[in-house]
């Protein structure tokens, strides 16, 4: 998984070239890629957050493993906020950064602020 974690950030620095039409000197390139590269190592971070030696809880489930999973379901969800968002232009592009980098803000410090209370 960790592999397939770095590839995704590899791959999410030439994302922009897949949306179509957009070149290096466009500045709505740069949005995306940026936001791409941003959602996609904050996705890898869960990745490397998985505990292998954690002791699994009565249903068998690993905590660490099970956040993770139910990230990626919320990394593809603002995947698609951001391409939906960069549809409208530059300025959607901007909007849909801030939305989905606050996002990812607000559930690292929901997440911090439950381990601190544990």
């Amino acid at each position: 998984m960790k592999i397939y974690a770095i590839l995704l950030i590899v791959l999410s620095a030439v994302s922009p070239i897949a949306y179509g039409g957009l070149n290096g000197d466009d500045a709505l390139y740069h949005v995306l890629g940026w936001n791409a590269i941003i959602m996609s190592a904050w996705y890898a971070s869960t990745i490397w957050r998985i505990d292998l030696d954690e002791v699994p809880d009565e249903n068998g489930r690993k905590a660490t493993a099970s956040r993770s999973f139910f990230d990626s379901m919320i990394y593809l969800a603002l995947v698609f906020v951001m391409l939906v968002m960069s549809s409208v232009g530059l300025d959607g592009a901007i909007l849909g950064a801030f939305v989905t980098i606050g996002i990812i803000a607000k559930i690292e410090w929901s997440k911090r602020a439950s381990l601190l209370q544990s």
